[in-house]
This record gives C-alpha cells, structure tokens and sequence, in this order.
C-alpha cells in the first residue's frame, strides 16, 4: 500500500496492526487460568487473606471497609478503579500518536508474558 496515497488509511492500519496482539489478551488469560486451574485445585483467595492476617493481625480491605465507610471515600476509590480501564486504550494510543518507541516499551513486557504462557500452556 502507498502510504502518500492514503496517508489515513495507512495510519488506520498500521494503529490496527499495533494493537490487535491486545485483542488476544482475553484469550490468553482464559488460558492462563485454565493452565493454573492444574496446579491450584481450589481459589487462592483463602491462602492471601491468611497471610494478610499473619501480616497485619487483620484483614485489612474488611477492616478498613467498616473504618472508612463514607460514600466520598467509597466514590474516591471506585474511581480510582475505573481509571484502570481509559488507561488500557488510552495510554497506548497517546503514546502511539505521540512517542511511538515509548508504545513499543509498553507493549513489549504484558506481550512478552502472555507469549510465556501462551508457549508453557501448550508444552
């Protein structure tokens, strides 16, 4: 394709061809749980919440929970969350546009990890 010739259609595609290996991420965490469901029969919810407890005597997110129980703080911390979700599309299309070798680093570590248990999955 003559990116002089279709400069938006070219830019269009190249986003695209940056950021479908994200699309297969779903993929590869239903993987990934499936391959861990081999080795952990059962939630590791309990095995966390006790070392909580051998840490700080309590389970902090309960305790705190029923300390700080006002909607202000409640409304600060989801969203604080669903910051987490913009920041998945747009970091990276920030960084693309704007300093591409920096949408290169960012990629590289969660694809380089998924590709690990893509590969360890299947041996």
């Amino acid at each position: 394709m003559d990116a002089g010739r279709y400069p938006r259609l070219y830019k269009g595609l190249s986003l695209l061809r940056a950021l479908y290996p994200i699309l297969l991420f779903e993929h590869f965490f239903t993987s990934g749980y499936a391959f861990n469901r081999v080795f952990f029969s059962d939630w590791l919810d309990p095995f966390f919440m006790n070392i909580d407890t051998a840490i700080f005597g309590y389970l902090p997110s309960w305790e705190w929970g029923i300390r700080y129980d006002h909607w202000l703080v409640s409304e600060l911390f989801h969203f604080a969350y669903f910051c987490y979700y913009p920041m998945i599309i747009g970091l990276p299309l920030y960084l693309y546009f704007k300093h591409p070798a920096g949408f290169k680093e960012v990629f590289f570590q969660p694809l380089f990890l998924c590709s690990i248990c893509a590969t360890s999955s299947l041996a």
